[in-house]
């Protein structure tokens, strides 16, 4: 087989979900994942596309799959954790968020991802300690402004 075959299979199954032609993107990125089933790339690009294909349960299990291939890619876990908080699974999401911001600890968005989820479960104190980490690093970051605003609010500390 040829070594940019993979690379075509993802490329062809981005166009076409770009294109919103999803069966025929899906069929690409599983081609794709069979040829190199470890690549994170791949899973997530499947997963996404069976997400917006309405395939929801599917789609969750390739993002399982791809943390299970690549446990430590902050990628993986970032997606698994957002799709499980959306899908208010807020405990199961924290898990993956910890994760995250534990492999890229200089990561503004891993530690206001991680604050997000924990205000969620009601744990501000913890919260706003990654909102003021995050601002730390990037003190022009406003999402973690406004979460941290908010998770003050909530405390009844403003």
């Amino acid at each position: 087989m040829r070594p940019d075959y993979f690379n075509g299979l993802l490329g062809l199954g981005r166009a076409l979900a770009r294109q919103g032609k999803l069966g025929e993107a899906i069929d690409q990125y599983q081609a794709a994942v069979r040829r190199e089933p470890g690549s994170t790339t791949a899973r997530l690009g499947l997963a996404r596309t069976l997400a917006r294909a309405g395939q929801p349960d599917a789609a969750l299990r390739q993002f399982h799959d791809a943390v299970k291939a690549q446990p430590d890619d902050p990628r993986s876990r970032t997606a698994l954790a957002q799709v499980l908080a959306n899908a208010n699974r807020l405990p199961e999401s924290l898990e993956h968020f910890e994760a995250a911001a534990k492999l890229q600890p200089d990561s503004v968005d891993a530690l206001n991802n991680l604050g997000t989820a924990l205000a969620g479960l009601g744990r501000r104190p913890e919260a706003m300690r990654h909102f003021t980490g995050a601002l730390r690093l990037n003190p022009n970051f406003a999402l973690a402004h406004l979460n941290l605003g908010s998770a003050l609010l909530e405390e009844n500390r403003v």
